[in-house]
């Protein structure tokens, strides 16, 4: 009986052992997992390290949708200089006396189409620097000026100026609007640029008999600076009745005009003389399509 309880016991004892043993062996294997888990997660976890004076963190930006802009075409043909005078309204039944009055229906056209396809309208500086071979301009590239600072140019023309946001001149006669602020018109959308101040008369034999020509140089010399005193610039300058000779151009070197324009017909081309160049008349009755024609 003895002998009997003795095997069982032993039985149990290694029966207990053995469980114990397998238990053991489960937990071991837990640990073990766990720790495979936490491991792998810290060997894949982003390294952060502190940049260098010469590095810096990387940094994830989401792709974007837009469409890349497309290179500027470089122009090569010349810019095209418009030059036109005075306005009337043939909506309201208006008309023009000469060739020199644009029908602001039409001019509303013509600006619209040169905001609908994309032109560029220079300043002053940057066309002097294009004519030197020093700055790209785009193809599309026009610049539009309006002689004498006619009333008609600020009640009809500039009102279509703003509305299709194209940039512009007003050449003035500075003794004729002695305070272009009080005009009324955005100063960056209209650059008021020199058309002598009391130059805009006659005196003088030649050309179209312009007091310009012949002018004491002196004289000259003050009406310039004069000039620029009103307008604030000395980017351009418009030759009264469009005579110009070397005195003239002497005297716009000497009160520092960068640029100016005639009558003459014809695109600013690179390496022209800055002081004598062309400009596009745009006559009354010029069609849309004259238009286009004229400054391609």
């Amino acid at each position: 009986m003895i002998r009997i309880f003795d095997i069982m016991h032993t039985a149990m004892n290694k029966k207990s052992k053995l469980k114990h043993k397998i238990l053991s062996s489960i937990i071991i294997f837990l640990i073990a997992s766990v720790g495979a888990v936490v491991a792998i997660g810290y060997l894949n976890k982003p390294t952060e390290t502190t940049p260098t004076n010469n590095e810096q963190p990387a940094i994830v930006t989401q792709p974007t949708t837009e469409v890349p802009a497309e290179p500027m075409v470089p122009n090569t043909t010349g810019i095209p200089i418009l030059m036109y005078h005075f306005f009337y309204d043939s909506s309201q039944g208006q008309t023009g006396a000469d060739s020199n009055f644009t029908d602001v229906v039409e001019f509303e056209k013509q600006v619209k189409y040169l905001a609908d396809n994309g032109y560029y309208t220079p300043t002053w500086s940057e066309l002097a620097d294009y004519i030197d071979g020093t700055k790209v301009l785009p193809e599309k590239s026009v610049i539009l000026t309006f002689d004498d600072g006619a009333s008609s140019f600020f009640s009809l023309a500039y009102p279509v100026l703003v509305k299709y946001q194209i940039h512009a001149t007003s050449f003035i006669v500075t003794s004729w609007t002695t305070n272009p602020d009080s005009l009324g018109v955005n100063r960056n959308l209209i650059s008021f640029q020199s058309h002598s101040n009391d130059m805009h008369q006659g005196g003088c034999e030649g050309g179209h008999g312009g007091l310009f020509q012949c002018i004491d140089h002196q004289l000259g010399l003050d009406d310039l600076n004069a000039s620029k005193q009103v307008t604030g610039s000395s980017d351009a300058f418009c030759y009264p009745f469009g005579d110009y000779n070397d005195s003239e151009k002497q005297l716009l070197r000497e009160a520092g005009f960068k640029v100016a324009v005639t009558t003459e017909y014809g695109k600013a081309q690179i390496g022209m003389d800055k002081l004598q160049l062309p400009r596009i008349r745009m006559n009354g009755g010029t069609s849309l399509e004259g238009f286009i024609e004229s400054i391609n």
